[in-house]
């Protein structure tokens, strides 16, 4: 596990135009994007050399390419409770790895009732009740999420996204960025990262537990506990697992262990395979929302943003990396506020 170097301030973008001759830096600091871009602000985060990085073929030809083959995605859409004439721009949620379209229901309701507009739920390729497909790279994912919003004729959308989702989120916004709006990224950065050792430990628990045959969550659970203890991740974990009627109910993966296992020990998951370009960068808001107790959004990586990113802001939350789920009041209240001010920037 690569080390976390986080701090608990928070970041809000500004204008280019805007100059700042002194920084002081403090733990309640407002730091914008402009200073990030400075001598000064480099000399006190400088670019250091990650050794656990991956060497890794890039990727980025086939982002942009208009030949990957789409799966169709599962999804459930949040209707607005409103009476307002005026459409409001749909709200798009990502799940992370394990994850589903069900895993965001609580905050996908809150969100559409706060903010009176539609939200979508999306069970990515290999999750939920979407087809399962041998690449589970980012490029295939950002194409399954465009054909799904063509599908739905929907000409843009605030997309949010954690984790595996935030990364899928922001591949499509630097492939077809006419298609989101706004861009929330939740405990994820435009970073190569190794695998992460967790997750590893997650996928094998599971076709452990597939192999016993087991019939009753209770001892799957007991036996996932033993080696993750937090409650919240292991019935996060858990809701993969359902019961087989045609095979005396033993309890079965709903996703393809196989398929992910091999995308997360190769680093698919955990990659970024796309070299910045200055011609294909997003300019409209974008939002980092990162949990200072992990790893994913480390201090030292907060000048990787702004190479694909120009618009952003950061902002951190005193939790682990399941941000949306351990914070949910506060990540309601964050990404609301985000949205209410740049809804109508584009």
């Amino acid at each position: 596990m690569h080390e976390r170097n986080t701090t608990p301030w928070t970041l809000v973008n500004c204008q280019a135009s805007t100059s700042t001759r002194v920084i002081h830096i403090q733990s309640n600091m407002l730091i914008t994007s402009h200073l990030f871009r400075s001598t000064t602000f480099r000399r006190l985060f400088p670019q250091q050399i990650r050794t656990y990085y991956q060497t890794y073929e890039s990727l980025t030809e086939s982002l942009y390419s208009k030949t990957i083959p789409s799966v169709p995605l599962s999804y459930e859409k949040l209707s607005a409770k409103s009476d307002s004439v005026i459409p409001q721009t749909p709200i798009l949620i990502l799940h992370g790895l394990f994850g589903s379209k069900s895993s965001n229901r609580t905050i996908g309701q809150r969100l559409s009732e706060k903010l009176s507009r539609d939200v979508y739920l999306l069970d990515l390729r290999n999750h939920g009740d979407s087809p399962h497909d041998p690449d589970h790279s980012y490029p295939a994912l950002s194409r399954d999420i465009e054909q799904f919003m063509d599908d739905q004729r929907i000409e843009d959308a605030i997309v949010i996204g954690h984790s595996m989702g935030a990364k899928a989120a922001m591949a499509l916004s630097l492939r077809s960025p006419a298609l989101v709006k706004l861009l929330i990224s939740v405990d994820n950065a435009p970073v190569n990262l190794p695998p992460t050792s967790s997750f590893v430990k997650y996928v094998e628990l599971l076709e452990k537990i597939e192999g016993m045959r087991l019939t009753k969550l209770k001892e799957a659970k007991e036996i996932f506990m033993k080696v993750e203890p937090n409650e919240l991740v292991c019935n996060f974990i858990l809701q993969n697992l359902k019961r087989d009627k045609a095979d005396n109910n033993v309890l079965k993966s709903r996703v393809p262990l196989s398929i992910l296992h091999k995308a997360i020990i190769t680093g698919e998951i955990s990659s970024w395979k796309f070299s910045p370009d200055p011609t294909k960068i997003f300019t409209k808001p974008t939002l980092f929302l990162r949990g200072l107790q992990s790893n994913y959004v480390a201090d030292d990586y907060l000048r990787d943003l702004g190479q694909y990113f120009t618009n952003f802001e950061v902002k951190g939350l005193d939790c682990g990396h399941f941000v949306l789920y351990e914070k949910a009041q506060e990540s309601i209240d964050v990404i609301s506020d985000f949205i209410e001010r740049h809804d109508e920037d584009y």
